[in-house]
């Protein structure tokens, strides 16, 4: 790998979203190298959410079984393993877990990844976003909405799914059937009265 941009020879790299795809390869990153900075470039407070699992509803289940969504490939029943001390009433194997409960399952991850990291790696998270990417005279340059730059050996990009769509229902009837809602994780959409993202 090419020398890094932080004066110490570490390489680095910068994960551009700091949902769950980009926070799973941190945690690898964590637990594998050896000498690395990593950045995470996400303007969301917590890592390891994104939209699917920062809500709080716990009718909003996952869509896999709690016994066959691990987040360490090499661990197939890790997961469930963390339920059983976590949240014992859920390890069920069988189950469809509350999709929050995930969502703090993936940020204990990383916490342990970062405790148990060689001392030699350093990451950071940097609240802000990412608007472009560019090859720079020493590397790759990330350009920050507020005009920072990172500058990094590699830049992933991990961006994950958008909100729905907030588009009219026009083709599907000449006005907006009542009980419609465009986003799936609305809370007005559960009968709920506080919303915890602007969806349209």
């Amino acid at each position: 790998m090419p020398m890094g941009r932080n004066g110490a020879g570490n390489p680095a790299v910068a994960i551009i979203g700091g949902g769950l795809s980009g926070t799973l390869l941190a945690i690898q990153l964590l637990q594998r190298a050896s000498n690395l900075d990593i950045t995470v470039i996400e303007p969301r407070e917590e890592l390891g959410l994104g939209i699917a699992y920062s809500t709080r509803e716990s009718h909003h289940l996952l869509n896999v079984r709690a016994g066959a969504i691990s987040a360490l490939p090499d661990r197939p029943a890790h997961f469930l393993g963390w339920l059983t001390q976590h949240s014992p009433k859920l390890a069920v194997s069988d189950s469809f877990v509350p999709r929050r409960t995930y969502g703090r399952y993936i940020r204990d991850l990383l916490d342990t990844a970062k405790s148990q990291a060689n001392p030699s790696v350093q990451f950071e998270h940097r609240r802000a976003e990412a608007i472009a990417v560019e090859r720079g005279g020493r590397g790759i340059e990330v350009v920050l909405r507020d005009g920072d730059i990172v500058s990094t050996d590699y830049a992933v990009v991990a961006l994950g799914n958008s909100y729905s769509s907030c588009a009219p229902v026009e083709a599907f009837s000449a006005s907006t059937p009542a009980g419609y809602f465009s986003s799936p994780w609305d809370p007005e959409s559960l009968g709920t009265s506080q919303k915890t993202e602007p969806w349209c």
